[in-house]
C-alpha cells in the first residue's frame, strides 16, 4: 500500500516480516539492510544477514570487507575480524573468500594472532596458487613469511624464502612487492650480523620506492634503513627515523 516502516533493532524487523509474503520477503530485506546501514551502520552480521536473506551476497559481503577496513584503519583488531569473518560466510565466489581471507590474515598479524595469520595465509593459498595471477600469490606468500619470521622460524631460512620471492617479484615487475621484500631481507640481514648487506637492500628498497611514488613504502623503507645504519652512524640514523615519521603522519597512520 505505498506504506514504509522504520525500525530501530533488526528483531523488530524479523518479528514484521513474518506477516509479509514470500514473494515480497527479498525486497523487504533488502530495505531493512539498507536502513540499518544507516541507522546502525556497526551491526555488520545484521546488515550482511539482510542482504544474504534478499539474495544479495554481493552486497553482504561489499558491506562486511568495508566495515572490517574501517575498523582495521583505527586498530580495532576485534571488530575488524569479526567484520572479516562475516564477509567469509557470505563471500559469492571462491575470489572473494580468498581475498576476505588475505585481509583477515593481515589483521590476525596486526593483533598478533600469528598462528591463525599463518593458516589464514594457508588457506588463501590453496586457491590462489591455482589462478593465474602470481603476483597476488606473491603477496600472500611474502605475508606468510613474515609472520613465520615472527613465530620463531630460523632468519636463514626467512632470509632464504625471501631471496626467491624477491627474484620472483623483480621478474613479475612487481615492484611494491619487491620493495616490500627488500624490506624484508634487509631485517633479515641485519639480525643476522651483516650489517652491509642490511644496508644495501634497504637501499634498493628506498630507491626502488621513491622512484614509483610510493610514500607508505618509502617510509617503511626508510625505517629499515635507519635500523640498518651502524652506531657510529646515528645523525644519518636519525634523518631517516624523521623523513619516515613526516611521512607516516601525512598517511595520517600515528600508529
Amino acid at each position: 500500500d505505498g506504506r514504509e516502516f522504520d525500525f530501530a533493532h533488526s528483531a523488530l524487523a524479523d518479528a514484521a516480516g513474518a506477516t509479509v509474503p514470500d514473494r515480497a520477503r527479498p525486497d523487504m530485506h533488502h530495505r531493512i539492510a539498507r536502513a540499518l546501514e544507516l541507522r546502525t551502520p556497526t551491526a555488520v552480521a545484521d546488515i550482511a544477514r539482510h542482504y544474504h536473506a534478499a539474495g544479495d551476497d554481493h552486497e553482504a559481503f561489499r558491506y562486511a570487507m568495508l566495515a572490517a577496513a574501517r575498523a582495521a584503519s583505527v586498530h580495532a583488531h576485534d571488530e575488524a575480524s569479526a567484520c572479516l569473518a562475516v564477509a567469509q560466510r557470505h563471500a559469492p565466489s571462491p575470489d572473494d573468500l580468498a581475498a576476505a581471507r588475505v585481509e583477515h590474515a593481515r589483521v590476525a598479524e596486526s593483533a598478533s594472532r600469528l598462528q591463525q595469520a599463518e593458516e589464514l595465509c594457508d588457506l588463501a593459498l590453496d586457491h590462489l596458487a591455482a589462478q593465474a595471477d602470481r603476483v597476488k600469490t606473491l603477496s600472500v606468500r611474502r605475508i606468510r613469511e613474515r609472520v613465520r619470521a615472527r613465530r620463531g622460524q630460523p632468519v636463514r631460512r626467512t632470509l632464504d624464502a625471501c631471496l626467491v620471492l624477491l627474484s620472483e617479484a623483480e621478474s613479475e615487475h612487481a615492484d611494491d612487492e619487491a620493495v616490500a621484500l627488500h624490506v624484508m631481507v634487509a631485517e633479515a640481514h641485519r639480525a643476522l650480523g651483516d650489517l652491509d648487506a642490511a644496508e644495501r637492500s634497504a637501499r634498493r628498497a628506498v630507491r626502488l620506492s621513491a622512484a614509483r611514488g610510493d610514500r607508505r613504502g618509502h617510509a617503511q623503507a626508510l625505517l629499515r634503513l635507519g635500523a640498518s645504519l651502524p652506531a657510529n652512524r646515528l645523525e644519518e640514523t636519525l634523518d631517516r627515523y624523521r623523513e619516515a615519521l613526516a611521512l607516516f603522519l601525512r598517511l595520517g597512520d600515528r600508529h
